[in-house]
């Protein structure tokens, strides 16, 4: 039930407790009920029945008069009555219903129920290097300098036991040649809804956008033309062949990914990582991708390849030795967008 001062409630609060009341004296009559949700209501210790209801001698000749009873009840509220309070203290009288909150087991001691506000920490994205080719060819000195090679060096003849440690350490020469190379700014997320619509539905073909055109059409038609027989089976039936084929698409690219990842040889992955993989993998990476929060983006690993196969090949089976995965590879980062309303508000 909104609370009374909602812009919802625009009828008021009596005329929901007159339809409720209704309800309650006709279902009453086939049985025991029940009525629960959230009521907005504050009774305070106020009785939910007439009290001293025995004691009145007006009923005394009424035979079928029922007098209430004093039933024992926790309550915990000590905010003012409010009118819903009222309301709800009336229906119980009225009704001779009672309030099971501080009377029953799982709630014998009427703690109140406040709706709590999440409090939400959310972490800086990461910021993010201009790769320009000026920047490029800096990173590529840098990385190959005697300082870099020593710290390379260095970092081949350790010994790590554990999987975070030869991360950490290679993170931390790659972040600072970059640093010495590149421009850092901070990173702004942005929206494109027509690339996020296409990567949620990436076996939605040409066939479905040409019907699901077709069908937009024909609801323009029937919203215009609603008594129109003929543009209503129209729509309907496109609208069919539109859910047919789209369960078509989408089943055959899910078969087709299937069948794909089921033709692959794994018997490598038992095997040490090569160096001849390492280099065939980095120079598949593309350029131009979002980092983690180890901030290591793909450029720091394409533009350096001759000074940091080595390092990667040691890194890689040290992980592979371990049998860990580092925990900074298993990071990620969920970015928020704001779509409408206020911004403070984490449901926008």
């Amino acid at each position: 039930m909104s609370p009374e001062n909602s812009s919802t409630n625009i009828t008021g609060l009596e005329p929901i407790y007159d339809k409720l009341l209704a309800d309650v004296v006709k279902y009453s009559n086939l049985g025991h009920i029940i009525v629960q949700g959230d009521f907005n209501a504050y009774t305070n210790t106020k009785p939910d029945f007439v009290a001293f209801d025995n004691s009145c001698t007006s009923n005394q000749d009424d035979l079928q008069y029922i007098s209430d009873q004093h039933i024992q009840r926790n309550n915990l509220d000590t905010k003012l009555v409010n009118n819903s309070g009222k309301c709800l203290l009336n229906l119980c009288k009225e009704s001779n219903l009672r309030i099971l909150n501080g009377r029953t087991i799982g709630d014998l001691h009427g703690f109140i129920m406040p709706q709590n506000t999440p409090q939400y920490q959310l972490d800086p994205i990461p910021n993010k290097f201009i790769w320009t080719p000026e920047a490029i060819n800096l990173y590529t000195l840098n990385s190959n300098s005697i300082e870099s090679k020593n710290k390379f060096e260095q970092f081949l003849k350790s010994t790590f036991k554990d999987s975070e440690s030869p991360v950490n350490s290679f993170n931390t020469i790659l972040y600072e040649n970059a640093l010495k190379s590149a421009k850092l700014v901070k990173k702004v997320p942005v929206r494109n809804k027509n690339q996020n619509r296409l990567k949620r539905r990436p076996w939605y073909s040409e066939s479905c956008r040409e019907l699901g055109v077709t069908v937009k059409n024909y609801a323009k038609l029937v919203n215009k033309h609603p008594y129109n027989s003929e543009y209503r089976h129209k729509f309907y039936s496109f609208r069919s062949r539109l859910r047919r084929l789209c369960k078509y698409e989408e089943n055959k690219y899910k078969k087709d990914i299937f069948s794909e990842l089921y033709t692959y040889d794994l018997t490598h992955l038992s095997s040490e990582i090569t160096i001849e993989e390492i280099v065939t993998d980095i120079r598949l990476i593309k350029n131009g991708k979002s980092t983690s929060a180890d901030m290591i983006s793909n450029e720091m690993l394409k533009n350096a390849i001759p000074i940091l196969v080595k390092p990667l090949h040691k890194l890689f089976n040290s992980i592979f030795e371990s049998g860990q995965f580092p925990r900074i590879w298993n990071e990620s980062l969920l970015v928020l967008l704001h779509t409408k309303g206020d911004k403070f508000d984490p449901g926008k």
